[in-house]
């Protein structure tokens, strides 16, 4: 039988978003303006701006998404509720720990790779959770805030690592 659990850890739109996505229509506007006044060095230079910040927004506003299939855990980015891209893929036996972060479990634990990757939204108050995952030859933390049912699906493929308290 499959164990299946997703997740989504939806992110609020910060004011520095709404800021930036502000300033992208602000020289969008202002860019049609010089375009249409035959003022071209300086529309095209508004351009520019406005596409940097239309690629650059993006990364303020991001949603993540947390599978587990059948003991392979991934963890995909979704950039402004639109796009998706693959973050992070592991098998839940490769997790040498899955424990929270203020847990004895993490603090006391030797040998933490230095190398970080963060799932999760910075302005969350969920619990955080810390697994340190040894791929092969490569050792690192992995930071996320995974639910009750995450947890179990993890439970069941790796007891040993999983640590809930």
């Amino acid at each position: 039988m499959n164990n299946y659990c997703e997740q989504l850890i939806r992110a609020k739109k910060s004011s520095i978003y709404s800021f930036v996505n502000f300033l992208m229509y602000f020289f969008c506007f202002f860019t049609i303006i010089f375009l249409t006044q035959k003022n071209f060095v300086l529309g095209i230079i508004l351009a520019a701006i406005t596409v940097c910040i239309f690629f650059f927004k993006g990364r303020l506003y991001v949603e993540y998404e947390y599978i587990f299939v059948d003991g392979e855990i991934e963890i995909d980015l979704i950039l402004e509720a639109k796009k998706r891209k693959k973050a992070f893929t592991f098998n839940a036996r490769d997790a040498i720990l899955i424990a929270p972060i203020e847990s004895d479990s993490y603090k006391n634990f030797s040998d933490k790779p230095s190398k970080i990757i963060k799932c999760y939204d910075k302005e969350t108050k969920d619990k955080l959770y810390a697994a340190i995952i040894n791929a092969g030859a490569n050792k690192l933390q992995l930071h996320f805030t995974p639910n009750e049912i995450f947890l179990d699906c993890c439970y069941k493929k790796n007891p040993r690592a999983v640590k809930k308290y």
